[in-house]
């Protein structure tokens, strides 16, 4: 390299090191301060008497940091106190407000130290210690436009929609209503989410949950997680309704009109170590439950599955006189699994289908009652759910009842009659079984074998399956005298091995 060409490349890097040295001295303080301001302006402009102690902007690093933001403020139509320690947004989008529409807002967003405070005839509180967010999308233009303004509630929650972000994760997170009877807790220790927004999420996981009144925990679950859920969003007609501003059936209406459109999913929803006491002496608990649902106005598929719920005498016996003689007896808690899997649907025009796949009760000890079958809603059903209305008639098409018994007749009778050996307890079910035979056959025709069955499995533990093939649908709602013969009954019993 000549003496000249060297002396061009000194110069020029000379003039490179005095702009990086102007920028980093200069230019990029002067704009540091210009987004602190517009932050900075932005809290300012929101409702109330917001502030920050600090703000401070990290050009090179895409991040801001707000410590200290307090004071007054007012969302979604309440006013509320907010105080939070610090606020940290990385990856910060530095061009909000450029594009209309849901845009990437922030790589992450981490909140520490959170207390906001609603103020209102019921003081309620939520604090949480820590808050972490990634990949924060949302509509900013919009958010800046309507959402803290006068705008009707419909529009701030499809606002609130598009906001989304994913990993999320929250530690310590408490719901505090003082009511004048005392106070009503919500306390979860973790949660964490793949995905999030509004109206859905993915592969979530809650630890430590619990609803408490007064002093006393009403409901707890040590650990729940969902795999998929998704929903309309039908948040401004359920707040119009918990604020008394519109009626059930109003809410109702639009809530439906919304599902028509998109339905209701939840997939993957396990609830495990349950607990729940409502105004009961003891607890009731579960080992685990599971559920899915799907749910639109034309179609409402649910399956629930309940393992190890635990029913101690001093819940199951007040529930009627034959309960507390045997919970005196038994002694024992009832240990039980559930499952009901069923599946509604419409076609236009036409009644709602209802598929019982599985109904299934068994005490492990005891007995179990599992039914399937096929079922007609007759009546002027508007939606799936008006079968929960009582607006109609329900006909049976076809459906199998499968009864066991383990022990449930013998501690039946013993509590009932006394025990004594096992000639005496022998008398008993032969006693009750003939009891059986003769209401039977008092009733009418298509009863006796309906007796026979009943009386076999009163006589020895067993199992009795039960048919029904109607020829044409028969009305269970109304029964008619003759509907045992409508029925078209087929029985089966199997002793126990």
């Amino acid at each position: 390299m000549s003496v000249s060409a060297k002396k061009i490349a000194a110069f020029a890097v000379s003039l490179l090191v005095v702009a990086a040295l102007g920028a980093y001295f200069f230019f990029i303080p002067s704009q540091e301060k210009k987004y602190e301001q517009e932050i900075a302006a932005f809290i300012e402009a929101l409702p109330g008497n917001l502030a920050a102690d600090t703000i401070r902007v990290n050009f090179l690093g895409n991040a801001a940091e707000i410590r200290g933001l307090r004071g007054a403020t007012q969302l979604l139509g309440s006013d509320m106190r907010v105080d939070v320690a610090s606020l940290t947004l990385a990856g910060l989008n530095f061009t909000l407000g450029k594009r209309a529409g849901a845009d990437k807002l922030a790589d992450s967003l981490s909140i520490s130290g959170c207390s906001i405070t609603k103020e209102s005839a019921m003081m309620q509180e939520i604090t949480f210690k820590h808050l972490e967010l990634h990949n924060i999308r949302g509509d900013f233009n919009a958010a800046v436009a309507d959402l803290f303004g006068d705008a009707l509630l419909e529009r701030k929650m499809d606002i609130a929609a598009t906001f989304s972000a994913g990993p999320l994760r929250l530690k310590e997170y408490v719901n505090t209503v003082n009511t004048p009877l005392g106070q009503i807790m919500m306390s979860l220790a973790s949660w964490e989410a793949q995905e999030a927004s509004l109206p859905a999420c993915k592969n979530a996981v809650w630890g430590k949950m619990s609803l408490a009144a007064f002093g006393k925990e009403i409901i707890g679950l040590d650990r729940m997680s969902v795999a998929f859920m998704k929903m309309p969003n039908i948040f401004a007609p359920l707040l119009d309704f918990v604020e008394m501003r519109r009626d059930f059936d109003d809410a109702s209406a639009i809530i439906l009109e919304k599902m028509r459109r998109e339905p209701f999913e939840m997939r993957g929803v396990v609830m495990e170590g349950c607990r729940f006491q409502f105004m009961k002496p003891a607890p009731i608990t579960a080992d685990k439950i599971s559920v899915d649902l799907d749910a639109s106005a034309d179609r409402l598929a649910f399956t629930k599955d309940v393992q190890g719920l635990i029913l101690l005498p001093a819940i199951y016996g007040p529930m009627s006189l034959e309960a507390a003689l045997f919970s005196a007896f038994y002694g024992k808690p009832l240990d039980m699994d559930l499952r009901m899997d069923v599946l509604l649907t419409q076609k236009p025009g036409a009644p709602v289908e209802i598929l019982f796949r599985d109904l299934f009760i068994r005490d492990k000890n005891l007995a179990s009652v599992r039914l399937k079958g096929i079922f007609t809603h007759k009546g002027d059903a508007r939606h799936v759910y008006d079968v929960f209305g009582d607006r109609g008639d329900i006909l049976l098409k076809n459906a199998t009842l499968t009864l066991e018994d383990k022990a449930i007749v013998s501690t039946f009778l013993e509590a009932e009659f006394g025990g004594g050996s096992r000639a005496s307890a022998g008398e008993s079910r032969e006693r009750a079984a003939r009891s059986i035979l003769a209401l039977c056959s008092a009733a009418g025709e298509g009863y006796a074998a309906l007796g026979e069955g009943l009386a076999s499995l009163i006589r020895a533990p067993g199992r009795l399956t039960i048919v029904s093939a109607p020829e044409v649908p028969v009305n269970v709602t109304n029964p008619g005298r003759d509907i045992l013969k409508a029925l078209r009954l087929t029985l089966e019993y199997s002793p126990a091995n």
